[in-house]
């Protein structure tokens, strides 16, 4: 692809699904399921090594709604432990990282920019979807990680009118452009039939507004 694209394979973090058959092992056997994810975690860290020795844009770590089933105490016990692994790995090796988690994701940031090596993270959903208030996030932690997000997905990409998006873009970059380690993008994705003139505008708007 050369210049024309990016390209991160990914990898996934040893934490509880969103099948209740993982929530139940978990509470009825604790210390079966860390070891479960033990095992995991250090086979992600195999794939993980073998990718980076590919030397890609970056490596992608995805976990979606992942904060919704692992709040703050399960996630440090499952997969705090194999983010900052990974993450550190991935720094020897000269690879930034990025993390995807739709939902909730407040506290995961702070986790994630305080006691890990994660250069980005994304989508930072906006309420009721998820938690993040984006002017918050960047003050508090915009000088320590990456930011990507946070145009709401169905409501200003699929639904908005062209002036919505524009103005959903510009505020965006207002909140968290200030000082670079920003990037506008959707929250979570782009859905199917999202009128083309919307994510034209986004584009637009990213290359005039958001220029420093």
């Amino acid at each position: 692809m050369g210049d024309r694209g990016v390209v991160g394979p990914m990898v996934f973090l040893p934490v509880l699904s969103c099948w209740e058959e993982d929530t139940y092992a978990y509470y009825d056997d604790p210390d079966a399921r860390a070891e479960q994810s033990r095992r995991q975690g250090e086979a992600m860290l195999r794939r993980a090594e073998e990718m980076l020795s590919w030397k890609p844009d970056f490596l992608f770590v995805g976990n979606s709604g992942m904060m919704l089933f692992n709040p703050p105490p399960i996630f440090r016990q499952l997969g705090l432990e194999w983010l900052q692994k990974v993450t550190k790995l991935a720094k020897d090796y000269g690879v930034p990282t990025h993390l995807h988690c739709c939902g909730t994701e407040a506290a995961l940031v702070e986790i994630a920019a305080n006691e890990t090596d994660l250069n980005c993270i994304e989508p930072l959903e906006v309420p009721p979807m998820g938690d993040c208030v984006l002017s918050e996030i960047k003050r508090k932690f915009g000088k320590k990680i990456a930011l990507k997000g946070n145009l709401h997905t169905t409501e200003t990409m699929l639904m908005g009118s062209p002036q919505q998006v524009e103005d959903a873009c510009k505020r965006a970059i207002d909140d968290a452009g200030e000082g670079g380690g920003f990037i506008l993008s959707t929250g979570d994705q782009t859905p199917r039939d999202t009128p083309e003139e919307n994510i034209r505008i986004m584009q637009r708007v990213a290359e005039t507004h958001g220029r420093y």
